[in-house]
């Protein structure tokens, strides 16, 4: 398997994270013109920056939808690390639709059946973890020049064994630190308070606290992983403890695009990114806000060559009844080489991308 495949040449709509939307990924498809078999008139095709599921209600569904794209040759998509979790079989409550069928459905999800288990891993294993061409490259949440160079070194059996491989690696050399006492001494004290659940973090956890030998920990964990990387992005140190995902969080996601320096343009998903820069009626404010000040047609970095097209659909679960859910949570494309938005409410958003010049 090849880890940075070749992008598919042409016109491309670029999808941010679906997240199980089903009904927006085809509202989306429709309004960029797409037809059911997905065929486009202009021959345009489909790039998908990973994360189709986990959160909505029927990640089943989308997942059919990408899947007999790629396989039709009319699309392709990168691993995002929800469907990382899946193939390491990491079990948690927002993946219940696939790893437990039969329980208590999150916020209503549509389950898997039996007959697609297999077959969804097989897709979710065969998916590359970069795309690239001369102009573009798209990966779920980070190019990072140092862990993709690894990965191009790279001929694992799977991405998931990889994944494991390069985590063994990591824990060993936690084995020989002089640091891992302090990490031991606050699994210890604080163990049972990191992970809160469904639970409210607060009450769990009132007095929640940074741990510097977990954020120590967390950071190598992250950083010494270029799986890691690709899909969950550059982390460091944060400034205190915040609940994210079930349990509190030591290290920051942070903006690595600040230090991006290549022409190629980057297509990214995974960091929530707001329509409006208000925060979201009702969410959680969880680390460090990347966007505060930012619009959504502005691309990111000193030299303005990434962009984020996750627009925090995965919102909508939350609160369906809400009617500010359906405007400020949506589900965009990135029309390239025109570098313009469409929205799942049929709305065009031109960016500010300037090509380099020739």
């Amino acid at each position: 398997m090849q880890l940075i495949e070749k992008m598919l040449p042409g016109k491309l709509d670029i999808v941010g994270d679906v997240h199980g939307e089903h009904d927006a990924l085809q509202a989306l498809l429709s309004h960029l013109g797409y037809g059911r078999d997905g065929r486009h008139p202009e021959g345009r095709r489909l790039v998908f920056v990973g994360d189709l599921v986990d959160r909505g209600h029927d990640s089943p569904a989308v997942v059919e939808t990408v899947m007999s794209l790629v396989q039709a040759g009319r699309a392709q998509c990168v691993l995002g690390n929800h469907e990382l979790n899946i193939l390491r079989d990491d079990r948690k409550h927002e993946n219940a639709w696939f790893f437990e069928p039969h329980g208590e459905p999150l916020n209503g999800a549509q389950a898997v059946r039996p007959g697609q288990l297999e077959r969804f891993m097989e897709f979710f294993a065969a998916l590359p973890l970069a795309l690239e061409r001369d102009d573009l490259r798209v990966v779920h949440a980070c190019w990072h020049a140092p862990a993709i160079a690894e990965l191009r070194k790279a001929v694992p059996d799977s991405t998931a064994s990889l994944y494991k491989g390069y985590r063994q690696r990591i824990v060993e050399q936690l084995q020989a630190d002089p640091r891992k006492s302090a990490y031991d001494a606050e699994c210890a004290r604080f163990g049972s308070r990191i992970r809160y659940g469904l639970a409210e973090p607060e009450r769990h956890w009132p007095d929640a606290r940074l741990l510097p030998g977990h954020a120590w920990f967390d950071e190598l964990k992250q950083m010494g992983n270029p799986v890691s990387v690709l899909t969950s992005g550059e982390e460091r140190q944060a400034l205190c403890a915040y609940p994210a995902g079930g349990k509190f969080r030591f290290v920051d996601r942070i903006p690595w695009w600040n230090d991006y320096r290549d022409e190629r343009a980057v297509v990214v998903g995974h960091y929530w990114r707001r329509y409006h820069d208000e925060p979201h009626a009702g969410f959680r404010e969880s680390g460090r806000d990347l966007f505060a000040g930012i619009g959504p047609d502005q691309w990111l970095g000193r030299r303005r060559r990434v962009f984020c097209a996750d627009f925090s659909v995965a919102g909508r679960a939350n609160g369906r009844d809400d009617p500010r859910r359906l405007r400020e949570c949506r589900l965009a494309a990135l029309r390239w080489p025109e570098a313009t938005l469409r929205f799942d409410d049929g709305e065009e958003l031109a960016t500010g991308f300037k090509a380099a010049a020739t």
